[in-house]
């Protein structure tokens, strides 16, 4: 029971309907880009972490930073796709019965101008682009040494596209950002 629950108005109880939040197609959008937010971040660390070894092999650091770049860009462009479709997946959510592309396309807009939906969408491309960018950048300036400032740049933008998960958790019904 919620409120003032008593053995005595047990019995005035009302049917509610049970509706879904999230579908299996939603989870199936959603599960690529927490995959690949914690394998930038995880990665980074981890390269962070063992930097030292790598440099002491000459001949496969190159090798292992191509491989590496390879897995920040592949992350960046999941969560970037997969960001995306999550979008239009809620949207179509949001319209479903109506059979009307321009309803559609204005929740789309809705979503994106008005709802923290469209502020995570944003804050998620931004990063993503952030990645990859930097993340060629680690790749070109490996040659040349001094990339541990663009690791721990890439470090910080999956960070904060970590933290754009929370703002659609539970504190998305908050008026103010938590």
């Amino acid at each position: 029971g919620v409120g003032n629950v008593s053995p005595g108005n047990v019995g005035n109880q009302q049917t509610q309907t049970v509706t879904f939040v999230t579908s299996t197609l939603d989870a199936l959008v959603r599960w690529p880009v927490i995959i690949s937010q914690a394998a930038i971040v995880g990665g980074v660390i981890a390269h962070l972490a063992l930097q030292r070894g790598l440099a002491s092999q000459a001949g496969n650091s190159m090798k292992a930073a191509k491989r590496f770049s390879l897995i920040l860009i592949a992350g960046a462009v999941a969560i970037a796709i997969c960001g995306t479709a999550l979008i239009f997946l809620q949207a179509s959510n949001l319209v479903e019965g109506s059979n009307s592309q321009s309803e559609y396309f204005s929740t789309v807009q809705s979503l994106i101008s008005n709802s923290p939906a469209g502020l995570v969408w944003i804050t998620r491309l931004a990063t993503s682009a952030a990645t990859a960018a930097l993340s060629a950048g680690y790749y070109i300036s490996g040659k040349k040494g001094g990339s541990r400032f663009i690791l721990l740049a890439i470090l910080s933008a999956g960070s904060i596209s970590i933290f754009s998960n929370s703002m659609l958790s539970h504190n998305s019904a908050a008026t103010f950002l938590p």
